[in-house]
């Protein structure tokens, strides 16, 4: 099993993005999260296997529960809202967040910059989350959680596809040894 864990501010968009991928429904009402998890069969090779979605908090008062997921977690979505500096900012904590708590070289991640369609409130330009993704050596993309179903499932398999291709002495969990990695 693959474990994801999406990471960012409060507010923008990680329950929505979420939801998005797993059942093609925007969330319009802003509701905060402390924690959800969520589950979707995907098939691996031959076997079926389930991939969980931490959907984790943007409070600062949740940081011990969101150290829990992030200690367990094979991959990371790194989430800000283009219309929103200060959570573009704070990735940098999350990041080093979870370089400090996994203690691994590599971070298997993936950069989101969130609310593409809010053109007139782009606070972010997206050369700025181009340049933040190389450094981190991950894929960047933005999305709108409202508008792009297609590029979510992108996103989330393109980091699939980056954890099925480690080597199988790699400490993420399987269910067994699995040489290839096929999503349908």
């Amino acid at each position: 099993m693959f474990k994801i864990v999406l990471l960012g501010s409060e507010g923008v968009g990680k329950s929505a993005i979420t939801i998005k991928y797993l059942r093609n429904k925007f969330i319009e009402d802003y509701d905060p999260t402390i924690e959800e998890i969520y589950r979707k069969d995907i098939i691996i090779g031959e076997e079926l296997q389930t991939i969980q979605i931490h959907d984790t908090a943007g409070h600062e008062e949740f940081n011990i529960l969101n150290e829990k997921y992030i200690k367990n977690g094979d991959g990371f979505i790194f989430i800000y809202s283009v219309t929103n500096e200060e959570s573009f900012r704070i990735i940098k904590e999350y990041y080093n967040s979870v370089k400090t708590l996994i203690n691994k070289k590599r971070i298997h991640c993936v950069l989101i910059g969130n609310k593409r369609d809010l053109y007139n409130d782009r606070v972010v330009d997206i050369s700025e989350g181009e340049q933040l993704a190389m450094n981190y050596n991950c894929e960047f993309y933005e999305t709108s959680a409202k508008l792009d179903t297609v590029r979510l499932d992108v996103i989330f398999n393109r980091l699939i596809k980056q954890l099925c291709l480690l080597p199988k002495s790699t400490s993420i969990r399987r269910t067994r040894s699995i040489d290839k990695c096929t999503l349908l």
